[in-house]
């Protein structure tokens, strides 16, 4: 649902020939999201997928989305992708 809901409201305000970004890990658990899919039933097609650089976004900060022990473990954007989407 949550990605669905970006999806659908991210291609509703994008200009007709412009790009959705994602970034993700490519783990099971995101995986489990079922992402592909969630973007055509937006409408949107998957034209491109890279290699996560960070440095290339001067000041960009991994946040973690748990809590408890984890929160003292670094992030890592070990394994990172960005998805690239546009209009079908």
């Amino acid at each position: 649902q949550l990605l669905f809901g970006y999806f659908t409201s991210a291609s509703q305000i994008i200009n007709p020939l412009g790009q959705i970004h994602l970034t993700l890990r490519d783990t099971t658990f995101y995986q489990s999201w079922n992402m592909p899919e969630q973007a055509k039933l937006a409408n949107l097609s998957l034209i491109k997928k890279v290699p996560f650089d960070a440095d290339m976004y001067v000041g960009y900060v991994v946040c973690r989305t748990t809590s408890g022990e984890l929160m003292r473990q670094a992030p890592s954007t070990e394994n990172a992708f960005q998805y690239f989407f546009e209009h079908s």
